[in-house]
């Protein structure tokens, strides 16, 4: 209730205050095209904000169905020319650039016992797929086996079912613009340790990229990947830990960015110094310009080595 979207340049430097999340919503993407520009919305309205101008321009409003309200945010395919939505009536519909027409419908079908995770919902970033993933409920109903999470892709131009991933959960992982995926296999926690894996879209030539022992994790708490819009051959992972449980020294892994290369190199290039108590959101959230040459992130520690 108390967001305030904030412009700032790619130095870091403040340039002006944009709007509370009275006014429109926080969750937005920019413009592929034009970078005076990002999407967002408030309530069934869409509009485009100008950022030089700080002025918000409705594109088109939706009313039966409507815009649904909630975490599902905006995204972009890759051409930049066309925008995901989640309406009301629980379909996933992709709207032309800028004047919201063409509309295509896509309706998932989520079988008895499961849920859409649609805080998750996006366009992949390659082509026109797009990402959503679905998650036994819990308890599961009585009769119904517990099963681990599954991520299916959809063509969003015919609307049809892709290819389904199972036991990947897309929440901290990403995609890059060519059509892979990054994702960590099942928690990184566990007996065997971490194991980062990318994979085709259509989950073909699935690999190890990233390994883990689980002894060199005890003190991570969770992760993030990232990868550019236009780099092909590596993608970011950053560690972060959890205050109250910080090793008496510095001993990896606890709050690096780790740049991962797909034939299986990795190369720590910075710590964050961040850590998180309850308050989740201190994670770093690693953000690369698209070309990769920068990388923004959010720490509450006092500088980075």
């Amino acid at each position: 209730r108390d967001y305030v979207v904030t412009l700032y340049d790619g130095d870091g430097r403040f340039l002006n205050r944009l709007f509370t999340q009275a006014e429109y919503d926080w969750t937005l993407v920019w413009d592929r095209r034009d970078p005076r520009y990002f999407f967002t919305r408030k309530q069934g309205t869409v509009y485009r904000y100008d950022a030089s101008a700080g002025r918000a321009e409705a594109l088109r409003t939706f009313r039966n169905p409507t815009v649904t309200a909630g975490p599902s945010g905006l995204s972009l395919n890759e051409k930049g020319d066309r925008l995901l939505l989640r309406m009301s009536d629980e379909s996933v519909r992709s709207f032309r650039l800028p004047s919201l027409d063409d509309e295509r419908i896509c309706r998932i079908a989520i079988p008895d016992g499961w849920v859409a995770n649609w805080d998750k919902l996006r366009f992949t970033g390659h082509r026109d797929y797009f990402a959503i993933t679905l998650e036994p409920k819990r308890p599961p109903p009585p009769g119904v086996p517990s099963a681990p999470p599954s991520t299916r892709i959809y063509d969003g131009v015919t609307g049809q079912l892709f290819h389904t991933h199972d036991a990947v959960n897309v929440g901290h992982h990403d995609f890059s613009s060519d059509g892979k995926l990054a994702y960590v296999e099942g928690y990184f926690n566990q007996e065997r340790g971490m194991r980062v894996r990318v994979v085709n879209l259509d989950g073909t030539d699935n690999r190890v990229v990233f390994t883990a022992p689980r002894e060199q994790l005890r003190s991570v708490r969770n992760y993030h990947i990232t990868w550019p819009a236009g780099v092909s051959d590596w993608f970011l992972l950053s560690f972060f830990p959890q205050t109250g449980r910080l090793p008496p020294g510095y001993e990896p892994y606890l709050d690096e960015i780790v740049q991962v290369f797909v034939d299986g190199r990795s190369k720590v290039l910075a710590r964050t110094g961040t850590t998180c108590d309850l308050n989740f959101w201190a994670q770093p959230q690693q953000s690369l310009s698209a070309d990769g040459t920068r990388v923004l992130f959010n720490s509450n520690g006092t500088s980075t080595a």
